[in-house]
């Protein structure tokens, strides 16, 4: 579908630059995730990841270990399938990703030996044992946190290639509509779409909270971590599989139709 003839070069600008048309479409996602959390959270936690977290994992390993050349070394293929095993055969859970971060030191490449014996050190102090002295306070840290790496790593590893006042603006986006959902200005408009009730979503409100909410108790608090959880996790997806995809391209111009 062409834009309107007045809106054509404007159009091409902005998708023609790379700066642009990732903040353009950072931000698209990032608006279609908060309507989405907000019209019918429930769907989005059932759907999100049945639909969109196999391919995001994909492209986690696609651009976090294949396009370095990361696979091609076998203590860093050995320490992947022990941590994949651990998470995937054990109820470890956070435990296991806290372990794995100290085993990634061990094999990473650029550290002398005392550098990498601190850093183990820091890691165990600060993840590690944590992790196994509170272990439901760390899964639940955890699943929170992660949503917040695909921000994190967007930011850290394509840096150079987009502005930062361009790339401020769906950053702030997402700041302003995370604080937003956990200080509870959508809450009424949550409550008229009926979001709290869907039940051939196949899990209902209170399981969620469960799983996903400290202090699951106050349940005005409880559903507010579990909008922003929903919105962080939205917003994971579409980093992963449409703006940092767009980032690694060679090519400033994006993909043709063809």
């Amino acid at each position: 579908v062409e834009p309107p003839r007045a809106l054509r070069p404007i159009a091409r600008g902005v998708l023609r630059v790379r700066a642009s048309r990732v903040a353009l479409f950072a931000s698209l996602g990032m608006l279609s995730a908060l309507a989405c959390t907000v019209l019918a959270p429930l769907w989005l936690l059932a759907l999100g990841p049945v639909l969109l977290g196999a391919p995001h994992l994909i492209a986690d390993a696609r651009y976090l270990v294949v396009r370095p050349g990361l696979h091609r070394r076998p203590a860093v293929v050995l320490v992947l399938v022990a941590v994949t095993a651990l998470v995937v055969c054990t109820p470890l859970g956070a435990r296991a990703g806290a372990l794995g971060v100290v085993a990634a030191l061990f094999v990473a490449r650029g550290l002398a030996p005392r550098a990498r014996a601190l850093a183990c050190l820091a890691a165990t102090l600060a993840l590690v044992l944590p992790s196994w002295l509170f272990p439901r306070a760390s899964d639940y840290l955890f699943a929170h946190l992660h949503n917040l790496v695909a921000v994190a790593l967007w930011w850290a590893l394509f840096r150079p290639r987009t502005a930062p006042s361009v790339r401020a603006i769906p950053l702030a986006l997402f700041a302003v509509a995370f604080l937003s959902l956990l200080a509870g200005a959508w809450d009424p408009l949550v409550a008229l779409a009926g979001g709290w009730s869907a039940p051939s979503s196949g899990t209902p409100l209170g399981s969620h909270l469960l799983a996903l909410a400290p202090f699951p108790t106050h349940l005005t608090f409880a559903r507010r971590a579990l909008l922003a959880f929903a919105f962080a996790q939205s917003v994971h997806y579409a980093l992963w599989l449409r703006v940092i995809p767009d980032e690694a391209r060679a090519r400033e111009t994006p993909r043709t139709f063809r």
